[in-house]
């Protein structure tokens, strides 16, 4: 009886080839693709995406990537311009009207990683980086002013209105900042505060400007300014799609439902929420002197609330822009069922060694470990147990069956891997020990060993003097997905001292 293998693909995978592109690379950690971290990737990744990678080199049921977001809240869209009217109301004879712009800028910076881990289902979370939060918040102030004389001198009634020209004593600007540990969900908050003494912007003497000489007559407006504001900054929710809910929480996580395959693509964004709170105090102070008798004006406070002015629903929410991930997986194809390795007919006290070849469709290295149940270990020993295989080539794991009693024999072998969806997999042993003078064993071929072909692309017909053809799958060992293309099966290759047929049962 040949030895003969059950041991093959439930179906057909279809391959494709590796191309060289523009791709985004992580700047460290373990690669996953042979050249990670050069301008190379696999054909299916969406150009600028950031190509993930082992968290390590042992940890290889785990990928990760950089994230990083950015987004410049702009206000102006919310804050209307604000208008005083004319004021002093009770002073006719000078009045200034002011209309005021506020340029309003928030800016929140932050990173982190993503990271996804499996089996299956794929666990998917975004642990934020320490320190690496930024809240800035930077107001201006825009003042237009316009002038209004109602007065009479030296029995002269003098009537005038025009804008009032004048270049700022100060650039007045509202800047504040923190710093804070991504991605600030409740409770922790950020919070950047910035606050101005009282400071002038300008003094201008509007009679002069009205054409009424200094000597006869000095009258105008001061404009002081003064402000307090705070923008407080929180995540909401950090949203990878598609996955089955948003992360919420620091430390969160959240579940892919991987199907299976090469890879995975998602796209990550946070959202959150800017709360503002604030005064812009606006200070006018007048004053006015005809032929050397002073007129008394009092001081006004105006003050512009920010949170009144603004529709905090919508001028509150932020959502940054989305970052893909591309995430290679291994992808090992699954065995026929029922799969076996039957090593056949062995005389007492000899051996007969078969390699499992295992092929790796997916798109990140592949980690395969072979383990006989314990009690049957020394009779199927496994010389290769584990292997390490690279994407679009195969692997093997070696294993010989030493009979030292006549009997039948079986024993399981289960195959562990890294593979998300299929991390575990089992193949029967079986074998069967003769006296080593039973006419029922096959025929010696001595001085010949059948060897793993080397790869070829195709299957190898080897036949011996006594006539039994030997099919061998051959080891695939092309960094080409290409050389996968034909493969149809998980095949075993035999290697003995005489070469026989193998059959599939």
């Amino acid at each position: 009886m040949c030895p003969s293998i059950r041991v093959g693909v439930a179906s057909l995978l279809t391959a494709f080839v590796v191309t060289v592109g523009s791709v985004a690379h992580a700047k460290d950690g373990g690669p996953a693709w042979p050249e990670a971290g050069t301008d190379s990737g696999p054909s299916t990744i969406t150009p600028g995406a950031i190509l993930a990678y082992y968290c390590g080199d042992a940890d290889m049921q785990c990928m990760m990537a950089p994230i990083e977001f950015e987004h410049v809240h702009d206000l102006a869209p919310w804050l209307p311009d604000w208008d005083t009217g004319w004021v002093p109301k009770n002073f006719e004879q000078l009045q200034v009207r002011f209309t005021l712009k506020i340029p309003a800028d928030t800016e929140v910076k932050m990173g982190g990683k993503f990271r996804a881990t499996w089996p299956s289902p794929i666990t998917m979370a975004t642990p934020g980086d320490r320190f690496n939060g930024f809240l800035k918040i930077d107001y201006g102030l825009i003042v237009k002013a316009e002038g209004k004389i109602d007065v009479s001198v030296l029995g002269q009634h003098i009537t005038w209105q025009d804008p009032l020209p004048y270049v700022p004593e100060v650039d007045f600007h509202l800047l504040g900042q923190n710093q804070f540990d991504s991605w600030a969900f409740k409770p922790d908050t950020v919070t950047a505060s910035a606050f101005t003494k009282q400071i002038r912007l300008f003094r201008i003497n509007v009679l002069y400007l009205a054409k009424i000489p200094k000597e006869i007559a000095e009258g105008g407006v001061e404009l002081d300014v003064r402000g307090e504001l705070q923008a407080t900054y929180f995540t909401e929710k950090m949203v990878i799609d598609p996955t089955v809910a948003p992360i919420t929480t620091a430390g969160g996580e959240t579940l892919h439902n991987f199907v299976g395959g090469p890879y995975v693509e998602v796209d990550v964004h946070p959202e959150g929420r800017i709360d503002y709170d604030g005064i812009i105090h606006l200070i006018p102070a007048f004053y006015i002197e005809v032929l050397g008798k002073d007129f008394k004006i009092p001081f006004y406070d105006y003050p512009l609330n920010i949170t009144d002015l603004l529709n905090l629903n919508l001028a509150s929410k932020i959502v940054f822009k989305k970052v893909r991930i591309h995430v290679p997986l291994p992808d090992i194809p699954a065995f026929e069922q029922p799969a076996i390795m039957d090593f056949g007919k062995v005389p007492v006290g000899s051996g007969e060694k078969l390699a499992i070849v295992i092929p790796n469709y997916g798109e990140a290295k592949a980690r395969a470990v072979g383990e006989v149940e314990a009690s049957k270990a020394n009779i199927f020993k496994m010389l290769s147990s584990a292997t390490m295989i690279n994407p679009g080539q195969s692997g093997e794991m070696v294993v010989r069956f030493t009979p030292k009693k006549i009997g039948k024999y079986e024993a399981k072998l289960t195959v562990r891997s890294n593979d998300p969806d299929l991390p575990e997999q089992t193949v029967m042993l079986k074998g069967q020990a003769l006296d080593p003078n039973d006419p029922d064993l096959p025929e010696k071929d001595a001085g010949k060993d059948t060897k793993i072909p080397e790869a070829s692309g195709s299957s190898e017909d080897v036949q011996d003097d006594g006539g039994c053809g030997c099919r061998l799958a051959p080891h695939q060992t092309s960094t080409s997905w290409l050389g996968l293309l034909g493969l149809t099966v998980l095949g075993v290759a035999r290697r003995r001292s005489r070469v026989q047929k193998m059959q599939r049962v």
